[in-house]
């Protein structure tokens, strides 16, 4: 059950992935039409203006290192199922897994902003981890309103690696239990937890907590 369960974010990421490769290629594909027509006009005896004419070369350079960027986000999202047990950036988890959840906020008009200070090596099953968050942010923006955001932090205390997401505005934290049980279902393999914490003003709070180093499984 959890393994479907996981499967399921899982399917989730690499669609909003591939979505952002599309939005790539199809603004490629309008930048070079456009350099097509401006060589047409040309060829007809009309002017060309160089600037436009480089800014629309420019504008491609852009977007082809924007897709290096998700493509390697995809690898090493792909790469995250290598090992059971593995030494892993927790930083570089999440940003990857807010970039790719960023969109599917953004289409309930929620932003999602990470702070990335803090740097922490983690000795934990990456694949379940990027799930974990992925499940926390989908919780959490699917519960706001449009206008809201959800601010993402990170630390260890005490070997254990918490991650907040907390909303800058109150949230319907109602007919969450149902979601929170799947996702902790899946967290319980790293000996990890997931907690619902309502702050003043009815601001939601999600904790993800789990062990900095583990050596085994469970379940």
């Amino acid at each position: 059950m959890v393994l479907n369960d996981g499967n399921i974010y899982y399917g989730q990421m690499t669609a909003s992935i591939s979505h952002d490769i599309n939005n790539v290629l199809a603004i490629v594909n309008e930048l070079a039409g456009l350099q097509s027509d401006l060589l047409y006009a040309l060829e007809d005896g009309g002017d060309i203006d160089p600037q436009r004419f480089a800014k629309a070369a420019e504008d491609i350079q852009k977007q082809v290192q924007r897709g290096k960027a998700i493509i390697n986000r995809l690898n090493r999202l792909a790469h995250s199922v290598d090992d059971p047990i593995s030494e892993f950036d927790l930083m570089t988890v999440l940003v990857d897994t807010v970039e790719i959840a960023q969109r599917l906020a953004a289409i309930r008009g929620v932003k999602l902003n990470c702070n990335q200070d803090n740097q922490l090596t983690v000795n934990s099953n990456r694949f379940i981890v990027q799930q974990g968050v992925f499940a926390c942010l989908a919780i959490a923006y699917s519960s706001l309103n449009a206008g809201s955001a959800v601010n993402i932090d990170s630390g260890i205390y005490e070997a254990v690696v918490e991650i907040r997401m907390t909303s800058d505005s109150p949230g319907n934290a109602e007919n969450l239990g149902d979601r929170l049980l799947v996702l902790s279902r899946m967290i319980d393999i790293i000996k990890g937890k997931v907690e619902q914490v309502m702050l003043g003003g009815d601001q939601l709070s999600l904790v993800l907590s789990f062990p900095h180093h583990i050596t085994a499984l469970t379940g």
